[in-house]
C-alpha cells in the first residue's frame, strides 16, 4: 500500500503507476494548482524566488503546533507542476484501488482534483470521501480523528479485499 498527503499524495499516485501496489490512499493531492498558477508561476519564477503561502490548517491549536512555511519557493512549485502533468497524463495506468480523501474547506487544493483523478484512473476502483471542516493538512486539522479512522478502515477494507 502507498499513502500520501498533498505532494505525498501525488507521489503515492506515481508509485501506483510504476509499481504493483495493493492500494493507494491519497489525501488532498493537488493535481492542478489552477489557471492562475499555471500562468503566473512561469512568468514570475525568474525574478521572484518565493511567494507568500496561505495557512492551510484551520484549527488554531494545530496550526500553532505545526506552523508550516510562510513562503513557498517558486522553483519547487515549478517542479511540482511538472510532476502534476506527468502523473495526470499517466493516471490511466493505475490498476490498484484508489481511496481519496479531500476537504471542501481546503484553501490549497480543490475538491475538483479528486474528480480529475477518478476520471483519469478509469481502470482503478475508486472511492472519494469528503471532509467538511478541515483545511489542507487534514492529518492534524479539525477532523484528524476521522482521518485516522478513515486511514485504518480503508487499509483493513483493502486488505480484506485481497483475500
Amino acid at each position: 500500500y502507498v499513502l500520501g498527503l498533498s505532494l505525498g499524495g501525488i507521489l503515492a499516485l506515481c508509485a501506483a503507476q510504476e509499481r504493483p501496489v495493493a492500494g493507494a490512499l491519497v489525501l488532498a493531492a493537488p493535481i492542478d494548482l489552477g489557471g492562475w498558477y499555471r500562468f503566473a508561476v512561469p512568468l514570475v519564477h525568474g525574478p521572484k524566488r518565493t511567494i507568500a503561502k496561505t495557512p492551510s490548517i484551520i484549527d488554531p491549536r494545530a496550526r500553532a503546533e505545526h506552523p508550516g512555511y510562510r513562503r513557498m519557493p517558486l522553483g519547487a512549485v515549478v517542479q511540482l507542476m511538472r510532476l502534476q502533468r506527468e502523473v495526470t497524463m499517466r493516471l490511466g495506468t493505475i490498476r490498484a484501488p484508489l481511496r481519496l480523501l479531500y476537504s471542501r474547506r481546503d484553501p490549497t487544493v480543490s475538491v475538483r482534483d479528486a474528480k480529475r483523478i477518478v476520471e483519469g484512473a478509469t481502470a482503478a476502483q475508486s472511492e472519494v470521501t469528503y471532509l467538511e471542516r478541515s483545511g489542507h493538512v487534514v492529518t492534524v486539522d479539525l477532523e484528524r480523528t476521522q482521518v485516522e479512522q478513515w486511514i485504518v478502515s480503508r487499509l483493513i477494507e483493502l486488505e480484506k479485499g485481497r483475500g
